[in-house]
């Protein structure tokens, strides 16, 4: 079909004008209207990909991670764009959010944050692994990689990290402080939906609840 050939060269609007002109005539035919959903998503998509890029360009990034991933930031965008975030939040919130927060890497053997530190920030991981620990123990706990966010309760509800972390593969995270916070949400279409997205992740609680059964 044109349409789709339309669509494989990143033609949308070429694609969904084909679609919108055979529905015309066959109005009843299901595949050209799942086609044509499929290619309204795609278009939605891209337009969250471009309000992501526009977003981690105008935010700020490490001293660490500036060398590496300054004209990288296409990567950051493939390693999310299956997150909730991405997924549940519309294209404005989305440029927002990413021009709120720095860029971090940090190489294998770092210790992210340690437990009972008060440090006010969340993290969403773009890439790597980080293994959850206690204090004496080298057993990891649980481990986070890939579109984890970690911190909520850190962030929303000032609580101690309940375990420290540790990095054992090549992290590269967004960091959204309070201050980064409070740009997300100035102006923002939905600040109720924005924070519940957030805070309801609870790999902060889940981590806690594996902390103490530990004991």
């Amino acid at each position: 079909m044109v349409a789709d050939d339309y669509a494989r060269e990143g033609l949308i609007d070429k694609a969904i004008a084909v679609v919108s002109r055979a529905l015309k005539v066959a109005p009843l035919d299901e595949g050209l209207r799942h086609r044509a959903m499929a290619f309204r998503e795609a278009k939605r998509l891209e337009h969250k990909r471009e309000a992501a890029i526009e977003g981690l360009r105008a935010g700020r990034m490490s001293a660490t991670a500036a060398d590496t991933w300054i004209l990288q930031l296409p990567r950051i965008w493939r390693y999310l764009v299956t997150s909730d975030l991405v997924l549940r939040l519309e294209a404005d919130q989305i440029r927002q959010l990413f021009a709120s927060c720095v860029i971090e890497r940090f190489r294998p053997g770092t210790i992210l944050v340690e437990k009972g530190s008060r440090v006010a920030e969340l993290f969403i991981v773009v890439s790597g692994v980080l293994e959850v620990r206690v204090p004496g123990s080298n057993a990891a706990l649980r481990t986070l990689g890939s579109r984890d966010i970690l911190g909520e309760r850190a962030l929303f509800e000032q609580q101690p990290w309940p375990a420290s972390y540790h990095v054992t593969e090549k992290l590269v995270l967004l960091r959204l402080d309070r201050a980064g916070l409070e740009a997300a949400l100035q102006g923002n279409s939905d600040p109720r939906g924005f924070l519940l997205l957030l805070r309801e992740q609870r790999n902060d609680q889940q981590v806690e609840a594996l902390v103490k059964s530990v004991g």
